[in-house]
């Protein structure tokens, strides 16, 4: 998958190649289907409620089954001025799909890879009082004991080295890095350390 030139491009250019960063499917799906009166573009075509039901558990079932893919991004949520490949209508006056079907459909694929991300911003005349640490490390313990996740992520610029050291002091251990993944207020890039706690 980190060779494979899509659409004739290159995955990585200026002779960089894959070191073991996460990767991420950043557009799929873009089933076709025509709802209302406008014309438009799809990667596929349906023409029922059913065929987009299938269609639609084709393209997630194949993205469970990849063993490298971490993450993913769902083109999309509506139909937009030349593709009528979102869930919704232009005019998100229609669903495509009803929300029931989309739950039914990621509990079947996720069971079995359930995994959320934490996020926290703490106040700075806080800082420095275990606060985080000891917080993060509460609801990361609640989550995973709840028996609904397996997995629990963090992230942080890492130029945050105090956030850095709240993940570890709450029990997370660092699985990755992204290298100028983020834009600083100065205009200057910097990158982005990837934690996760399991049971």
């Amino acid at each position: 998958i980190t060779e494979y030139a899509s659409a004739g491009r290159d995955i990585y250019v200026g002779g960089y190649k894959y070191s073991g960063e996460p990767i991420v499917l950043t557009e799929f799906g873009g089933i076709g289907y025509k709802k209302d009166d406008d014309e438009g573009w799809g990667y596929t075509f349906v023409h029922s409620d059913e065929d987009f039901i299938e269609d639609y558990s084709r393209v997630m079932m194949a993205l469970k089954e990849s063993k490298v893919l971490v993450g993913f991004c769902y083109t999309q949520l509506s139909d937009v001025e030349d593709e009528i490949n979102g869930i919704l209508t232009y005019d998100r006056k229609v669903c495509k799909l009803n929300g029931g079907t989309m739950r039914r459909l990621a509990e079947k694929i996720y069971k079995e890879n359930n995994y959320c991300n934490i996020g926290y911003v703490i106040r700075y005349k806080y800082w420095g009082k275990g606060y985080a640490a000891e917080a993060l490390e509460a609801v990361s313990n609640y989550l995973l004991k709840s028996g609904k996740f397996r997995l629990v992520e963090c992230s942080c610029n890492e130029l945050n080295k105090q956030s850095s050291k709240v993940m570890e002091k709450a029990g997370f251990k660092k699985d990755g890095y992204i290298a100028n993944r983020r834009l600083n207020e100065d205009g200057t890039f910097s990158g982005v350390g990837y934690y996760s706690k399991t049971l």
